[in-house]
């Protein structure tokens, strides 16, 4: 349900805190939000307020305030729903902040599972690590493989290839160690 409310100069509209029931646009006057930890934000006509809490269905995070005398429209569940499809331009409006919302949670997932990604692979590089410094050149070369099949272009792979490959250096008769020298002058110079 919508209707019209007027509110004299100092009433409240409602209290942080309080449910929130409805949310609101001002059709004319001036409303002040108090919110104890952000401080005060001045509303002014046409603008909607109230709407986060309803909308996440939790208590008010402000004390809406007439700060001149002013007239309000107060919407309920049924009555948002209502003026939304009555109203072509606000439908759209709606649905375009929903896609670019979608958008922004989108980039943190994006953003969250290259984090989880890299984590990962320095995990692996550090058990690789761990093995090779352990002389368990059998579980480090796995862990290796592990890098490479799926973190081929990292620098923990890279690393990882230079360490082998010094190893193998070391374990080489000089000519083959020579070769080995310069794949790993070749690598050094891609990280």
């Amino acid at each position: 349900m919508e209707r019209t409310m007027e509110y004299r100069k100092g009433c409240y509209i409602y209290m942080e805190n309080s449910l929130s029931l409805k949310c609101y646009i001002l059709l004319k006057g001036q409303i002040i939000l108090k919110n104890r930890q952000f401080g005060n934000l001045c509303v002014k006509e046409g603008a909607v307020f109230g709407l986060a809490s309803f909308a996440s269905d939790s208590k008010y995070r402000e004390t809406a305030i007439a700060n001149t005398d002013c007239e309000v429209l107060e919407f309920d569940s049924k009555g948002i729903q209502k003026y939304i499809m009555e109203n072509k331009d606000i439908r759209e409006s709606i649905f375009t902040h929903i896609v670019e919302f979608l958008k922004v949670i989108n980039r943190r997932i994006e953003l969250k599972s290259v984090q989880s990604d890299d984590d990962l692979a320095q995990k692996i590089y550090d058990g690789f690590m761990y093995f090779y410094k352990h002389n368990q050149m059998d579980k480090s070369q796995e862990l290796f493989e592990r890098l490479k099949v799926k973190y081929e272009n990292t620098d923990y792979y890279r690393k990882a290839l230079i360490i082998l490959k010094q190893y193998e250096c070391n374990n080489k008769d000089d000519s083959e160690g020579q070769e080995t020298i310069q794949e790993l002058d070749t690598l050094l110079m891609r990280i």
